[in-house]
């Protein structure tokens, strides 16, 4: 994972995409380092999955938003809807 991020930073030409890619790959890393902490200091353990779980979320996030960035840089184009289109498919459907 770690030669992935160093890859990644030598060839740094799409950075929009490539940010989100290096913040997915990061979750090997700080998984590993997270489960090594949790057995070794097991006091600890529930705080240390909690700011995993916490990367996680984030990472499901970064995912979105790395479909997002594959789609197209405009996102207007993505979220806008044409409502009398939908009603009239609906209707459509209906009768």
């Amino acid at each position: 994972a770690l030669h992935l991020v160093a890859a990644h930073a030598r060839n740094w030409v799409q950075p929009i995409v490539q940010r989100k890619i290096v913040s997915i790959i990061w979750m090997v890393p700080i998984y590993a380092v997270e489960s090594w902490l949790s057995l070794r200091f097991t006091k600890h353990a529930p705080l240390m999955d909690m700011f995993r779980d916490c990367y996680e979320a984030y990472v499901v996030y970064v995912f979105f938003a790395l479909c997002v960035a594959y789609l197209g840089e405009d996102r207007t184009d993505h979220t806008k809807i044409d409502h009398t289109q939908v009603i009239m498919k609906l209707q459509e459907q209906g009768s």
